[in-house]
């Protein structure tokens, strides 16, 4: 029997699933969700991706930066089909060290940006930093934090010595300004203590060596872990008493989330963190974590762990019990669905009241589950655009000719086929390759739009406007 459910679909840009952030905003998110609405994730490299967005009963835009996806959801309002809009990050103010600095300081992407959050039926932000900045864009907004999927019970604490708690952080090379900060935070606390940073003790660091050597540079004594996956992560966690979430006071750092609270809460690691982002909104202090607000609120707050093994094991028990009852996705889908479900419902042929099965038990048993749509052109699609992107043109157009065979209905093969051959002053098949994409990419928006219930079959912005490519 096919599931009747509302289809949420949960449109990206081309990256890795494996991904952390992808985790956190569209996989994990979507299991939880698929208990109750069937869910969808594609990305934008998918042959289908614009038939799928146009159909979807809500689509949910993870921070794409693309003309075409903001034409898609002006049609979708036409159409009278809910899009919500999500803003992850502070794309005004990424910093010069993260690789999509370049991307979105352009002021064009940022304006494209602000416009898809404000012609979309409900922004969602990732923290609550973004919606103080961002809120003013759309009168409809919802804060849908970072969350845990599986929470284990409270681990023993069986340390030789538990009145030496060890210090613990761990972070990617974008927290180089992290690690710089807490390492200049570490050195006045050893001072403080009457010590040198190599005296000890020492702070466990799982990063890459640049991040190792920041550390050392200051004088701190380390104990060094690679970088590795998830789970080397979590096995570094279980090896540490405190741990610590600082980040400097800037407008990208506002709105992060305070995914470094919960995962040192799951694992029961007390964390010490700054007064900024989401941690004083999520972490209480002195009941599930310490906050700080310079380097004299740090040397308290560590001096109140190292000195109290008992306020540890305080702190350590609340914040995890606070993150495995307030912090799962299976809560936090709850949330979603109640923002969610007023755009469904408020739309023609969808809801209870047309027969499509909406569950709000947080008990149900999920169907199907998420539903992830790849297509077997993608991976070589990928690969020209990286070639492209590298200066290749020949060879990319080749791989794009490739991709064409496979599935000549997917107009970005084209379109980017056309970019090449006018780069290479070819001018007759540029404009082949470009009228091409053009009939391609109409011909899936009318088909599209013909599906929808009560729909003439025409497009709905009238007589022959193209959507932008």
């Amino acid at each position: 029997m096919a599931d009747e459910r509302p289809a949420v679909v949960f449109l990206s840009h081309p990256q890795g699933r494996d991904s952390g952030d992808y985790s956190h905003r569209v996989t994990l998110p979507g299991q939880a969700l698929s208990a109750h609405l069937r869910v969808i994730d594609i990305q934008t490299s998918h042959p289908d991706a614009v038939a799928v967005a146009l159909k979807a009963d809500l689509l949910v835009v993870t921070m794409v930066a693309d003309p075409l996806v903001a034409s898609l959801i002006s049609l979708r309002k036409q159409a009278g089909r809910p899009t919500a809009y999500e803003i992850s990050d502070d794309f005004a103010d990424f910093p010069p060290n993260l690789p999509a600095h370049a991307f979105y300081a352009q002021p064009q992407i940022q304006a494209l940006i602000a416009d898809m959050a404000s012609n979309a039926d409900l922004l969602q932000c990732s923290s609550h930093g973004l919606v103080r900045k961002y809120a003013a864009l759309n009168a409809r907004y919802a804060v849908f934090p970072n969350q845990l999927t599986e929470v284990p019970e409270l681990p023993e604490r069986d340390r030789i010595a538990p009145d030496h708690p060890v210090l613990g952080w761990s972070g990617s090379a974008g927290h180089l300004d992290d690690a710089r900060l807490l390492a200049q935070l570490l050195r006045a606390w050893w001072r403080h203590r009457g010590k040198q940073p190599d005296d000890g003790p020492s702070i466990r660091i799982m990063s890459s060596p640049l991040i190792r050597n920041v550390f050392e540079a200051a004088g701190c004594l380390v104990d060094y872990r690679p970088s590795g996956e998830f789970k080397d992560y979590l096995a570094f966690l279980d090896e540490i008493d405190i741990g610590f979430a600082v980040i400097g006071d800037t407008d990208f750092n506002a709105g992060r989330s305070d995914g470094k609270f919960i995962e040192l809460a799951s694992r029961g690691v007390v964390c010490v963190a700054s007064n900024a982002g989401e941690y004083p909104i999520s972490l209480r202090h002195g009941q599930t974590g310490l906050i700080f607000e310079d380097e004299p609120g740090f040397i308290t707050a560590l001096d109140a762990l190292f000195d109290s093994p008992v306020l540890i094991e305080q702190i350590r028990s609340a914040a995890h019990a606070y993150v495995r009852t307030e912090r799962t996705h299976e809560r936090a889908a709850l949330e979603r669905l109640r923002h969610y479900l007023p755009l469904l419902q408020g739309r023609t042929g969808c809801g209870p009241a047309h027969g499509a099965s909406i569950g709000t038990d947080p008990g149900r048993a999920p169907g199907t589950g998420l539903i992830v749509m790849t297509d077997d052109s993608e991976a070589a699609f990928l690969a020209a655009i990286g070639l492209h992107n590298a200066g290749q043109l020949e060879a990319a157009l080749t791989g794009y000719m490739q991709v064409i065979e496979q599935r000549p209905d997917f107009y970005l093969p084209w379109q980017r086929s056309a970019d090449i051959a006018r780069a290479l002053g070819a001018e007759t098949d540029a404009q082949h390759f470009e009228q091409t994409a053009i009939d391609r990419l109409e011909s899936q928006v009318r088909s599209a739009v013909s599906e929808q219930p009560g729909s003439s079959g025409r497009d709905p912005r009238g007589g022959g406007h193209r959507p932008g490519i």
